[in-house]
């Protein structure tokens, strides 16, 4: 029985030596599965909005692609106020489909929300910007971002293509990450309006898990080892 009991210590080690590629993989594989998706860059720029004879859309209440809604809200009523969009062939056409939403009859402003639809964090990298009309005041807009924590980030930005032309503007965020939604007004018709197209986004990967969960793993890998390593000593006995 003793002569049993006793095992070979290269016999062991070379148990051991077998179980650890196995559970190299094993943890490979979790780590694949518990990092989650990349990062998703996404690209907002209204082409697949229906514009009958390229001229101006219908107006429309909201905005869905890519997994983002884009909504306008007059706010004394709650009530959305739509969009609408310009093809090739509109008076307003600035290079490129472009977004208008409809100005408030009076003050206040018109409120523009863009969110992601599964809630999840994003960042904003960049917009363009244009007047509505060629010849309406410059447009000075100004986003505002709230982050997953609560905080609020900002910026300003104002077209300075000269009066008469149509052309859009490209204009890049600094510190637009980790946002549940962006908004942005636009005024009365006075004031200037704006549209805007080719809105650059990235959806932020899913999270990566905490040190404490790697732990967690890897000691549950151990103990599946070890109770195998048991089990073929037992047989060994039998």
């Amino acid at each position: 029985m003793s002569a049993h009991l006793t095992l070979p210590v290269n016999w062991i080690l070379q148990k051991v030596a077998r179980a650890i590629p196995k559970a190299l993989l094993i943890m490979v594989v979790l780590s694949t599965m518990l990092a989650g998706t990349p990062a998703k860059a996404v690209l907002l720029n209204f082409q697949d909005i229906p514009i009958p004879g390229g001229t101006d859309s219908a107006p429309f209440f909201t905005y869905t692609n890519s997994g983002f809604t884009l909504t306008a809200i007059n706010p004394p009523t709650g009530f959305l106020s739509g969009f609408q969009a310009h093809g090739p062939n509109s008076i307003f056409f600035a290079g490129a489909i472009g977004v208008t939403a409809f100005p408030p009859a009076s003050g206040p402003d018109n409120v523009i929300n863009l969110i992601q639809d599964n809630g999840d964090p994003f960042s904003l990298l960049s917009i363009d910007l244009a007047r509505n009309f060629a010849f309406d005041p410059a447009p000075s807009v100004t986003f505002t971002g709230t982050r997953s924590g609560g905080d609020i980030v900002t910026e300003t930005f104002t077209v300075t293509i000269p009066v008469g032309t149509s052309a859009f503007q490209s204009f890049d965020f600094a510190g637009f990450t980790d946002l549940e939604s962006v908004t942005w007004e636009q005024p009365v018709l006075a004031a200037g309006l704006h549209q805007f197209t080719n809105i650059e986004l990235v959806a932020a990967p899913a999270a990566v898990p905490e040190p404490s969960i790697w732990l967690l793993v890897a000691t549950g890998l151990v103990i599946l080892a070890a109770f195998g390593l048991r089990r073929q000593r037992r047989n060994l006995w039998l």
